[in-house]
């Protein structure tokens, strides 16, 4: 794994980085990057039945990671911090948690997340970004907004 700050080698297995983990995920080579101490503890909990080698979990920023991993992972999965709106069924007590500002703010931060990963990827690499909301604000908008141009992309 590569330190905060450093560049990435060329790897023989695929890459792959992701953030929010959500504790039931796992993967090969993989790099979970939760920002919660918690939630990262409940995700190294799930992977102790997983080698050593095969995934490894740190707590930071995922905000921060393109900026100091640039075009080191193959894969990139954002599971982004949401309202929780299509969870609804599950947890219908959300509804009184959230307030219409929050769709604004969670979006801002899924902007950030989403752009991290872009640059986080290789090129070639694939970035995955997924959230339980239905709200256009924290799904479509977010990616149409960060989608790279024709020109930028090299299309």
């Amino acid at each position: 794994m590569t330190s905060a700050g450093s560049t990435c080698a060329p790897a023989l297995a695929a890459r792959r980085l992701c953030w929010p983990p959500g504790p039931g995920q796992k993967g090969a080579h993989l790099l979970a990057n939760e920002i919660s101490p918690h939630r990262a503890d409940l995700v190294r909990s799930a992977l102790r039945a997983v080698p050593q080698d095969t995934a490894h979990v740190r707590c930071e920023d995922g905000r921060d990671v393109g900026r100091d991993e640039p075009d080191c992972y193959d894969r990139v999965l954002v599971d982004a911090p949401c309202t929780g709106l299509g969870s609804l069924r599950r947890r219908p007590e959300a509804r009184w948690r959230r307030r219409h500002e929050d769709v604004a703010v969670l979006a801002e931060l899924q902007r950030e997340l989403l752009t991290s990963a872009l640059h986080a990827v290789r090129r070639g690499g694939v970035v995955t970004y997924v959230t339980c909301s239905p709200h256009a604000l924290e799904t479509s908008l977010v990616v149409q907004g960060r989608h790279p141009s024709p020109e930028a992309s090299g299309a």
